[in-house]
């Protein structure tokens, strides 16, 4: 049973049928704030979790008291909270001095302030970075919500003494806070990159997305309001949506990247919206709405992204001049595009040849295939795993000439060991990989074969037998530091000629 997906109702009804994995899943969702609500009082991370520990143990076995099964994460908390104050009143020889006087007023403060989410991280961080006066007076003063006059008589100073270290706090405090803050925003950024990449970086597996993917929006929804935090939100609500393909979260990214502006992100949710219509339309599309935004707003990948589709569309109407200006275009971008624009370049390369062969068989009448396709691939390396990780492209779907009668019409795609992966390094004769779904099995029939084709011979090549469950065979050859070098499918050979 997925017991992160049920309500804390539900879980405290189970546990208290004596399901402990239940109680377990409470304890695993409630533990930072219930260690946050004894941390505020007892500023003893130690001593917080042993609270902490205490509290679920008490609630544990009063939990048939508990009325409002559905305020457990409130109840544990108070719980937590009022350990903390009687250890503070019963064991002040073991408690330094700064913990007594930040107890003092805690009753006033909201229970909004005892939640330990990363924002209360950084404050109390940076608190704690002051010189300790200041540090006492700012904590009386910002977080246990004392009065400047309260302050004066508990901690035996002058009103004016205590508004002068509220000065120098605040004048630190904002220093130390923005750096925090830039570290904050550096470390999301990376977060949501990982986010991103989270299907690739998991063996192409979303198992665990989910859990990520929410952690993740609960951290840019702490940053205070600004265009970063928008930016922010528009590309993590677009990660799930590219993901789930669903209405509901693609309308999310849609209007936090409208609202934010987000060049990058919109550009991404069009090329998703026209994707499956005929090829005039999409031009007109782009041409009519998008082009203009993206030239205006000066993204280099964004161009490069949109061009390589208003190109490809060109191309499938036989529009070889326009189709070739476009795909100039996007090479022009390499050198300032992000890393999943670059496929888009190379994908580029791929097409301006593939007009070439078209032009000039088109004058010559010697062949035209009847199907075709531009790709690139772009390959992962995992700690010598080698992965296809992502396969832009496009192809025609009607007829242009001469029939070629291939089932193989993509010798990357079907040369895959299992499971996206080509090969692993440390393969050697023998191994055998089988695909999750069972419908592939491959087998390393040697590492040291000689190949001959038509650009040359190759020595020491790795050679790879797949067989899928239709009954169709595959060999496949791999020289070191080339790549692909021989396909053999159902009698069909393929070889590497330049």
């Amino acid at each position: 049973m997925d017991y992160s997906v049920k309500s804390d109702e539900i879980l405290v009804e189970y546990t208290i049928h004596h399901d402990n994995s239940a109680y377990e899943e409470l304890v695993k969702r409630h533990m930072h704030e219930v260690i946050g609500t004894a941390y505020m009082i007892l500023r003893d991370e130690f001593m917080a979790q042993d609270i902490a520990q205490e509290a679920f143990v008490s609630c544990y076995f009063n939990l048939e008291n508990l009325r409002e099964r559905e305020k457990f994460g409130a109840w544990v908390r108070r719980t937590a909270k009022n350990k903390a104050l009687n250890l503070i009143r019963n064991r002040r020889d073991i408690l330094p001095f700064d913990v007594m006087i930040n107890s003092a007023d805690t009753s006033s403060a909201p229970e909004s302030r005892l939640l330990m989410n990363e924002q209360n991280h950084r404050i109390h961080s940076a608190l704690n970075s002051l010189p300790p006066k200041l540090a006492q007076t700012a904590t009386l003063y910002y977080i246990n919500e004392v009065k400047q006059e309260k302050i004066a008589e508990i901690t035996n100073t002058p009103l004016g003494t205590v508004k002068r270290r509220l000065h120098d706090a605040r004048k630190i405090l904002r220093e130390v806070l923005s750096d925090m803050d830039n570290t904050f925003a550096k470390n999301i950024s990376e977060r949501i990159n990982e986010l991103n990449r989270y299907y690739s970086n998991h063996e192409y597996s979303f198992d665990g997305y989910e859990n990520f993917y929410n952690e993740t929006l609960k951290l840019v929804e702490s940053l205070p309001e600004s265009d970063e935090k928008k930016n922010a939100l528009a590309q993590v609500y677009f990660s799930k949506a590219s993901f789930s393909k669903d209405e509901n979260d693609m309308t999310k990214a849609r209007e936090a990247a409208e609202k934010s502006g987000n060049i990058r992100v919109l550009t991404n949710i069009w090329i998703d919206d026209i994707l499956n219509k005929e090829p005039q339309e999409m031009i007109d599309i782009i041409e009519s709405e998008y082009l203009p935004k993206i030239l205006e707003s000066d993204d280099k990948s964004a161009r490069a992204d949109i061009q390589f589709w208003r190109g490809a569309s060109y191309h499938k109407l036989g529009n070889y001049k326009i189709a070739r200006e476009c795909m100039n275009d996007v090479i022009n971008q390499i050198n300032n595009v992000d890393k999943y624009s670059i496929s888009y370049c190379v994908n580029a390369m791929a097409s301006l040849k593939l007009i070439d062969f078209e032009e000039e068989n088109l004058k010559t009448k010697k062949y035209l295939p009847s199907y075709w396709n531009s790709c690139s691939y772009v390959i992962k390396n995992d700690n010598g795993k080698i992965y296809l990780d992502a396969q832009p492209g496009y192809g025609s779907h009607y007829s242009v000439g001469y029939h070629l009668n291939s089932v193989f019409n993509d010798v990357m795609y079907y040369a895959l060991c299992c499971d996206r992966m080509y090969l692993d390094k440390s393969m050697k004769a023998g191994d055998i990989y089988v695909s999750r779904d069972k419908s592939e099995i491959s087998k390393v029939i040697s590492t040291d074969e000689t190949v001959s084709v038509k650009c040359g011979t190759f020595k020491n090549c790795l050679h790879i037998h797949k067989t899928e469950t239709n009954n169709i065979e595959y060999d496949i050859w791999y020289a070191p530091k080339v790549g692909i070098v021989c396909f053999n499918a159902n009698n069909e050979r393929y070889e590497l000629d330049e």
